[in-house]
């Protein structure tokens, strides 16, 4: 089963990214979100494209969602080249219009077009914008449309742990440095508002061309302190399976910190034993092997890592959360201590 996001309904079948064109109705309609007429854009650019306005709040209806190369967005960018396409929508390239060196990602959500889940995109990218470690890709702007949500990030020139993994071993010394830097970027983003990301894999951590670590791709992030404020649909689970805790399979609104420090567990043990602990051809058979493999036996790390190193996984990989370390303090101190005997220090 391909390393993938996915998002799982009540009859946990996997929904299919459908990028679908949303026609535009014939007449313009009122802003969802304030129930005023929505007005034509001043901007030449805009109105050339169908783009019309609320003055209330800002909301964007745009009939054209035909991105490609050289169409310019909201007057600010414009779309370089198309990056790929995920369970959500799609990420393109793209720079500021006035500044043809600088380059920024740009992703399309196209399931955020109804009034309540814009109100919930809003409040998580407003937190989200607040996120400035150097290790979490930067958050640049965002705004909403009728064809979705758009969010546009920083670019990171560099290479995804899942690629490097590809053509080079990842040792033990270099595992814990890197969970390090994201342990303390999770710790970050809970300590300023309880946000689980609820996606930490190895194709979510990348390495940039002056080797530093970033955590990418906040699509799926939960805000635990608000039960509306999740940006994506009300699912009973959501993740990539092979990656997911087992709380997580069962209810992913529910999970807290806990849960990504399992999937960190779990994304360690990838880059030291070249393969994820749990298999299956579907969610279901997957979710039954973690539970009944959680944590990964003494044995499966013979040979891959100290057994300091081994321990620690095992700690983060407990079947159930209270098991785990109890805070990302607790963690970080942890990884910190093995990291310390490794080095002889």
């Amino acid at each position: 089963m391909a390393d993938r996001t996915v998002v799982m309904n009540d009859g946990e079948q996997e929904r299919p990214h459908a990028n679908i064109t949303r026609p535009a109705p014939k007449d313009i309609p009122k802003c969802p979100l304030c129930k005023i007429d929505l007005r034509p854009s001043t901007q030449a650019s805009f109105q050339s494209q169908g783009r019309y306005y609320c003055p209330t709040c800002g909301y964007v209806y745009d009939s054209s969602i035909d991105l490609k190369p050289g169409t310019e967005i909201v007057g600010k960018y414009r779309i370089l080249k198309t990056l790929g396409s995920g369970g959500f929508g799609d990420i393109y390239l793209c720079h500021p219009i006035n500044d043809l060196k600088t380059r920024y990602v740009l992703k399309v959500l196209r399931d955020v077009t109804t009034p309540e889940s814009q109100k919930r995109f809003e409040r998580e990218a407003r937190l989200l914008k607040m996120m400035t470690p150097p290790v979490i890709v930067k958050f640049i702007d965002y705004w909403m449309a009728y064809s979705g949500a758009y969010i546009v990030m920083e670019y990171v020139d560099g290479v995804n742990l899942n690629d490097i993994f590809k053509h080079y071993d990842i040792d033990e010394g270099a595992t814990l440095q890197i969970a390090l830097e994201i342990a303390k970027a999770l710790k970050f983003c809970w300590d300023i508002g309880k946000i689980v990301h609820r996606d930490i894999k190895p194709s979510n951590i990348m390495i940039n061309n002056n080797m530093e670590v970033k955590l990418l791709d906040f699509g799926m992030a939960k805000q635990t302190n608000h039960e509306t404020a999740d940006i994506t649909a009300s699912n009973a689970g959501i993740g990539t399976p092979k990656y997911m805790s087992p709380e997580q399979y069962r209810n992913a609104k529910s999970v807290d910190f806990r849960s990504d420090i399992y999937s960190l567990g779990v994304t360690m043990y990838f880059l030291l034993k070249r393969e994820t602990p749990f298999s299956g051809n579907n969610f279901i058979e997957i979710y039954k092997d973690t539970v009944k493999n959680s944590p990964p036996s003494r044995m499966a790390f013979n040979g891959i890592c100290s057994n300091e190193c081994a321990s620690l996984i095992q700690h983060m990989m407990q079947l159930y959360p209270d098991k785990r370390p109890e805070s990302y303090d607790v963690l970080i101190d942890e990884i910190k201590s093995v990291l310390n005997k490794l080095e002889g220090n």
